[in-house]
């Protein structure tokens, strides 16, 4: 009954039983936490990436979700003040 050990998602694993399991490790520790038992890869690794955002935030590197794009705000254009050129104006 065990599907076959495809590595799809990384540190997903398949128990003799055939539920999937994962662990979330605890930053600058050895501690681990259970994240649960589930029927199917997909959906442990779904599980994975809601804890680990949940632990580390909306930067965390995740298994199926993908990350927000990052907003990077445009840089300001003054028309009117324009910077001033390397050229002397003075003797024009």
């Amino acid at each position: 009954m065990r599907q076959e050990m495809v590595k799809k998602y990384k540190g997903v694993r398949q128990r003799k039983s055939g539920k999937w399991v994962e662990e979330v490790r605890v930053l600058g520790t050895k501690d681990h936490i259970r994240i649960g038992t589930f029927n199917t890869a997909e959906e442990t690794a779904l599980a994975y990436d809601e804890t680990v955002i949940e632990m580390k935030g909306a930067d965390a590197v995740t298994k199926i979700l993908k990350q927000p794009p990052r907003y990077t705000p445009l840089m300001e254009i003054n028309y009117m003040n324009p910077p001033s050129s390397s050229i002397d104006n003075s003797r024009i």
